[in-house]
């Protein structure tokens, strides 16, 4: 039986699974089919993948691949937001040329460090809800021989589905706020914070912090920065919470 996908509150589904490969030829075999089985359901196709795995996918395919949109996984997972963003204009897209649904094989690019892995493991989690409202069927491939096992591990929390051996619903899945929360870092209370007072207005709250900064001998440029992010807080403070002080 196949998982249940995210239902969005207008009734659409989005299909949200992982699956764990460990060869080439299990990757092919597996996603070839997915995608072909969208071909012949009418969807859009979409694959985002490694170089090498497009042409994996191409060679599984035949002819049919030329009916596929290939995409270069390097240049869509840069920053989280932004792929969210590039997948529910790409799904938009498509949709709105009257196709029933979209089939993508999303595989993530994680990078090196721990803190890529957190924040794109929790992209994953996020994806659940950012396209919650979208008629699509998406899978990402977690290669098991070069992720960390951390990553794969946390492929069952923010995926509704698993597909291994054969697709299964994840006993382990979380929702977004559980997925955040546990990767969220901790930060520690900085001991040099140092209070200002209540500003009357925006300049004023200016001035007074540029003082400071000055009277601490932070560089220009960093003074700027500062300053500059310093006003839009201010500003949203004034704006959406009632006053700035």
């Amino acid at each position: 039986m196949l998982p249940d996908g995210v239902t969005s509150r207008s009734g659409a589904k989005l299909r949200h699974e992982a699956f764990v490969y460990e060869s080439d030829e299990q990757f092919s075999a597996q996603m070839s089919e997915f995608l072909a089985g969208g071909l012949d359901e009418g969807a859009a196709v979409v694959a985002v993948t490694s170089r090498p795995n497009w042409s994996r996918l191409r060679d599984a395919l035949g002819d049919r691949s030329s009916s596929v949109n290939f995409m270069d996984r390097d240049e869509c997972y840069v920053r989280p937001a932004k792929a969210l963003a590039r997948y529910d204009a790409t799904l938009r897209h498509h949709l709105g040329k009257g196709v029933p649904t979209v089939r993508v094989v999303a595989e993530v690019q994680f990078g090196p460090t721990e803190m890529e892995w957190n924040e794109w493991t929790a992209y994953e989690a996020l994806a659940n809800r950012a396209l919650a409202d979208r008629p699509a069927w998406i899978v990402c491939p977690y290669d098991a021989r070069a992720l960390p096992r951390s990553v794969v591990d946390d492929a069952w929390r923010t995926h509704p589905g698993v597909i291994t051996s054969g697709r299964q619903p994840s006993s382990l899945y979380e929702g977004v706020e559980a997925v955040i929360r546990a990767l969220a870092p901790r930060y520690e209370a900085l001991p040099e914070l140092e209070p200002l007072p209540p500003a009357p207005n925006g300049q004023a709250f200016r001035d007074l912090l540029a003082a400071r900064l000055a009277a601490a001998g932070l560089p220009g440029v960093r003074t700027l920065d500062m300053l500059v992010a310093a006003n839009e807080v201010y500003a949203n403070a004034a704006r959406h919470g009632g006053g700035g002080t």
